[in-house]
């Protein structure tokens, strides 16, 4: 639901006014496995290209390990190529887990693209170099093969859209009474990203002001912040600096999808020199999920050990370097 408030700049006055509208989104679902070679003899991942089409035949996905001169690259890390040339897709979904030896699933993380994204050639990294997989391909490769479980959500458009309801002549109250109403209809993730204003509801000095002064956040990140609560947009490309300062301000206003968002960009970009800042942060908002993520991936690369930033955080969090490294011994 949206709810607007609308005023005329030439001091008349407005009458009050409700409109009800309803659009929804038509979205499809494919869930699948992708099984990549790796060529023992060659010491490279096979380029096998796979094309995905929609369950509605509306649309078409070809997804590409990234190669170069059998390496793959990308900031160092295993990437996949998800391009489309249909226009029927408007918005896309990726997530993806490693299926290891024991048919266990390690979360790769979640990316979502726009089409103008798709049609130039988006780009999803796991969080594996190809080097820890080769390393340790007896638990990632099993029988020389690579497994992605990936899940895909597919925006193919507006699947039905119209005005309910369209009533003139009423007063602020009847407004309030009906939004109250509707509200009980609200999903749980809007419920929670509302939250985030509910300071505004009551008799707070927020309400009387005219304006709020946010002292604890950065203009950018409040712009990204407000960005996201009125538009549902996030910038794909954040770097682990922003999305850290976004992830901590979605937790404190409460807005949890924007949070969860947050949280599997991180897992995404991940690397041995953000590990410890994503791990303390995680640490700090008592994220236990994403806590035990950063965790297994600093026990399975030991080049996060040997950095500067493992140093630091041995003397800041001690207690969190020694829980980290009790878990070796389960």
């Amino acid at each position: 639901m949206v709810q607007c408030s609308m005023w005329r700049t030439d001091g008349e006055e407005l009458k009050g006014e409700q409109i009800i509208a309803r659009t929804v989104v038509e979205i499809e679902r494919r869930s699948f496995i992708w099984d990549i070679k790796y060529l023992t003899s060659k010491q490279i991942f096979e380029k096998n290209s796979l094309s995905v089409t929609l369950p509605s035949k509306k649309g078409v996905l070809i997804l590409s390990p990234l190669l170069k001169e059998g390496i793959e690259y990308v900031d160092e890390k295993f990437s996949v190529k998800i391009t489309s040339a249909d226009e029927s897709i408007k918005y896309f979904t990726f997530h993806c887990d490693l299926l290891d030896s024991l048919g266990n699933k390690l979360d790769c993380g979640e990316k979502e693209f726009w089409f103008s994204k798709l049609k130039q050639g988006a780009i999803f990294k796991l969080p594996y170099t190809p080097e820890t997989l080769i390393e340790d391909r007896g638990k990632y490769l099993p029988k020389n093969v690579l497994s992605l479980q990936c899940d895909c959500v597919i925006s193919t458009g507006i699947a039905y859209e119209r005005i309910e309801s369209f009533i003139t002549g009423i007063d602020g109250d009847i407004c309030k009474h009906n939004y109250e109403k509707y509200e009980c209809n609200i999903s749980p993730d809007l419920k929670a990203d509302l939250k985030s204003i509910a300071m505004f509801s009551t008799d707070m000095k927020e309400r009387t002001k005219e304006c709020v002064d946010i002292t604890d956040l950065d203009s950018e990140t409040v712009r990204r912040l407000l960005l996201y609560v009125y538009t549902d947009a996030l910038e794909e490309d954040l770097q682990c600096q922003s999305a850290c300062q976004l992830y901590a301000a979605a937790d404190k206003y409460d807005v949890l999808s924007l949070k969860n968002r947050c949280s599997s960009i991180l897992v995404s970009i991940i690397d041995h020199k953000n590990a410890c800042d994503i791990l303390s942060m995680a640490d700090r908002h008592q994220d236990e999920e994403l806590k035990k993520v950063v965790q297994k991936y600093i026990l399975q690369n030991d080049d996060v050990f040997r950095s500067n930033e493992w140093r630091l955080l041995m003397k800041s969090n001690p207690i969190l370097v020694s829980e980290t490294m009790y878990l070796t011994l389960q």
